[in-house]
């Protein structure tokens, strides 16, 4: 009797684990289903301005990544002499671009496989300078003014 109602408590903690795993699961996928679509909040100045700027450079919009008021991400693809390039595209409504902000625009790039096309209307700073310096073949730096 006693091993019926060992069997019966583990028999228990088991289905309550594999409850608690797929409740665990269905999360994650709920996360990453959120973040896959495109986070928008109203249209900002900003990204019409970069928008309109893409278009006059005829640099064509493959897929927004996210869009908020001072800040545009999207995979961006650009005629070269070689044929189409993408690019990850960053455009930030900053007065300066720090090396921070390189480095993450190269990581979520390398994440794509794809270099990082980084707009601002803001200057780099020093840090910023060196980095995009290091970093010439992998990141490019516009500054744009609208």
């Amino acid at each position: 009797e006693k091993k019926k109602e060992e069997k019966v408590t583990y028999e228990k903690a088991e289905k309550e684990k594999i409850k608690e795993v797929k409740d665990v699961q269905e999360k994650a996928a709920e996360k990453i289903e959120k973040k896959k679509s495109v986070r928008q909040i109203e249209e900002g100045e900003f990204v019409k301005n970069v928008k309109d700027y893409l278009k006059k450079k005829e640099i064509e919009i493959l897929d927004l990544v996210l869009e908020k008021k001072k800040e545009f991400e999207a995979k961006v693809a650009v005629d070269t002499k070689f044929g189409k390039q993408e690019y990850y595209l960053i455009a930030k409504d900053k007065k300066t671009v720090g090396d921070n902000d390189f480095a993450m625009a190269l990581q979520k790039a390398q994440a794509e496989r794809m270099l990082a096309l980084i707009m601002s209307n803001g200057e780099p700073n020093k840090k910023g300078k060196e980095h995009l310096e290091k970093w010439k073949n992998m990141i490019k730096y516009e500054k744009v003014e609208f």
